[in-house]
């Protein structure tokens, strides 16, 4: 889940770990209003998360077991 404090579009972005744009998505993004990626269709692994609002761009490593 991703929530930002205020309802604004919000890019996100996961990438394997050799740099394949595997998701790309915006969503307007709120409190309670949560963007949710399905990542069930994802290998498990290594990914790298870019969340971008406001002209902010945010990154996180994330693993799926």
């Amino acid at each position: 889940n991703i929530s930002t404090m205020e309802i604004v579009p919000t890019n996100m972005k996961i990438y394997s770990t050799t740099g394949q744009l595997l998701f790309n998505e915006t969503q307007e993004v709120g409190a309670l209003q949560p963007a949710k990626i399905d990542m069930t269709g994802f290998a498990p692994g290594t990914y790298n998360l870019c969340v971008s609002f406001e002209g902010t761009e945010y990154k996180q490593t994330i693993i799926k077991l």
